[in-house]
């Protein structure tokens, strides 16, 4: 029998080479799904109606007594979710002799807080749709004066309603959504911004519609920090659009929560809850030609 030849071993050379193309791919391969997870390749398409057969179930309404028709706030919560706070402002509104409708994006989805909060669901560009078709439903409802709607975003809630305005719909939409609804943002009066969140995967640029808009940040805020508004602010000034910008000093993240998860670097702050309050209910009087009450 002729002597058995071992295989030739490869090349240290080619072993890196070998080494570094798997590298490539899988870096182009985790780039691909990256950025398909922003553009929403893997978000569920639903039509208008159908979405809003979802979230209906979870809308919080708070009316003044009569038959109105009333302006109307449509609040979006930060990406905990639906919490004590969103109702103080509500009932806060409602003082005021406004509407108030209370979207929950996370409810009726069966999602929890964190996969939110942590960027693994619901984007602001998908919740957009929540947005678009909440302000549809509420332009709707025989109570409401539909042409004095003001769209209220909390952190995670103001990203998805600034990605909304940012959008142009003639060629694209809410990742959510295969289409607008009827008569778009039509009634929109005003916009009102509570510590949102601007920074990365956001659209972080302005907006067409020229409404009158009211940013409440919070000056320690880490999160989301007040300076990462302040360049779509400047954007939106210089292209004429009216933009109030007040900034409390001294105070956090969601310092109009009263209850916070453990470890979280919040803090509730009853005085400049109470400040923010008054700064809002002022801005919508001046949206209705009304002094605050």
């Amino acid at each position: 029998m002729g002597a058995t030849r071992k295989a030739a071993r490869p090349s240290r050379r080619r072993v890196i080479a070998l080494a570094a193309a798997v590298v490539l791919l899988l870096l182009a391969g985790g780039g691909l799904l990256a950025h398909g997870w922003f553009r929403g390749w893997f978000v569920a398409e639903l039509t208008p109606a159908e979405l809003d057969r979802l979230l209906r179930p979870g809308y919080q309404v708070l009316r003044p007594d009569g038959d109105g028709p009333f302006p109307a706030v449509v609040q979006f919560h930060a990406c905990a979710g639906v919490s004590e706070n969103q109702r103080v402002w509500a009932r806060a509104f409602r003082s005021a002799g406004w509407a108030s409708v209370v979207v929950d994006s996370l409810g009726p989805r069966e999602l929890s807080w964190e996969s939110v909060c942590d960027g693994t669901s619901l984007l602001g560009s998908e919740r957009a749709g929540d947005v678009a078709v909440a302000l549809a439903h509420v332009r709707g409802l025989p109570f409401v004066d539909r042409e004095r709607i003001v769209l209220a975003g909390w952190s995670h809630g103001g990203w998805s309603i600034m990605d909304l305005l940012a959008m142009d719909p003639r060629r694209e939409l809410p990742h959510n959504l295969t289409e607008m609804p009827a008569d778009g943002l039509a009634g929109l009066a005003g916009l009102l911004f509570v510590y949102p969140y601007c920074g990365f995967g956001t659209r972080a640029e302005p907006w067409p519609i020229r409404v009158p808009a009211l940013f409440v940040l919070a000056g320690g805020d880490q999160v989301a920090p007040p300076g990462e508004c302040s360049a779509i602010v400047r954007e939106l000034e210089a292209l004429g659009h009216a933009v109030d910008v007040v900034t409390i000093d001294g105070v956090r993240h969601s310092f109009d929560e009263p209850v916070h998860a453990d470890g979280t670097s919040s803090n509730y702050d009853p005085e400049a809850t109470e400040r923010a309050h008054g700064i809002a209910l002022e801005f919508l009087a001046e949206l209705t030609g009304e002094r605050s009450r």
